[in-house]
């Protein structure tokens, strides 16, 4: 990937929270298409990283480029313009409960775009047909949905803009075996169909392996290894084979 250039960059990123530090110096680039999940343990900062990337924090010192563009010295007007191109997929779904399945997704739309009406109809069941719901789910709300019906929304929500990046912060949490699976499908799919670059944080490992080009590993207020997927998994460094195989710090290993 070293002869693409970076769609995103993390450059000498600190941030703190009052007197805990999250990040010392967080130097990380993302490439376009690509799907990278970004591990660790809780606290370590993962969520941090994409809510720096949509505004939702910002960093104390350092530059967050996108396209070159340092998102760290833009106002919240001219954020608007970069959330048309970086979606989010949030952990608890944050779907509105007062529209309907159509409405929500139709929202992005409603907010950044100009469309026709029929346009925007066709855009919004388009999306529904991509995370595989039936188009009689748009009058529905999401108190008649179940968690992973939920999760479907949120990502076809955030795939109405068509964005260059999606991220997504525990995709699975709170998901029964089978709707996970089913969203780690559709992280792959939609990266494979779409062409977009994709960041994951997530606490599935299985899931991980299955969709991800790459994986960072969030450690000591930095990124502490990354690599392909045979790369994290076969690795030796013991601070990440520990993080893996859940073995504490006490327990020799073997």
């Amino acid at each position: 990937m070293s002869q693409i250039e970076p769609i995103i960059r993390f450059q000498h990123v600190t941030k703190a929270f009052g007197p805990k530090r999250i990040y010392d110096d967080l130097n990380f680039n993302i490439y376009p298409g690509e799907t990278i999940t970004v591990l660790g343990g809780s606290g370590v900062g993962k969520s941090v990283m994409i809510k720096m990337l949509v505004g939702l924090l910002t960093a104390d010192s350092g530059e967050i480029l996108f396209h070159d563009r340092d998102l760290t010295k833009l106002n919240e007007q001219q954020m608007l313009s970069v959330r048309k191109k970086i979606s989010m997929v949030f952990q608890l779904a944050a779907l509105f409960d007062s529209l309907s399945v159509f409405e929500n997704i139709a929202y992005p739309l409603r907010e950044h775009l100009r469309l026709p009406e029929d346009e925007l109809k066709e855009r919004v069941f388009r999306q529904l047909e991509m995370v595989s719901l039936p188009p009689e789910m748009a009058n529905r709300y999401p108190s008649e949905l179940s968690g992973g019906m939920k999760k479907l929304v949120s990502l076809a929500r955030s795939l109405a803009l068509e964005p260059e990046v999606i991220l997504y912060d525990e995709p699975t949490t709170g998901l029964d075996p089978e709707s996970t699976v089913n969203i780690n499908k559709l992280i792959r799919q939609v990266q494979e169909q779409r062409q977009v670059c994709s960041i994951v944080i997530t606490h599935d490992m299985s899931g991980a392996f299955y969709f991800s080009d790459r994986i960072a590993f969030l450690y000591g207020r930095k990124i502490h290894k990354i690599g392909t997927v045979d790369e994290i998994r076969t690795s030796t460094d013991p601070i990440l084979y520990r993080f893996l195989r859940g073995i504490p710090d006490d327990v020799p290993i073997n």
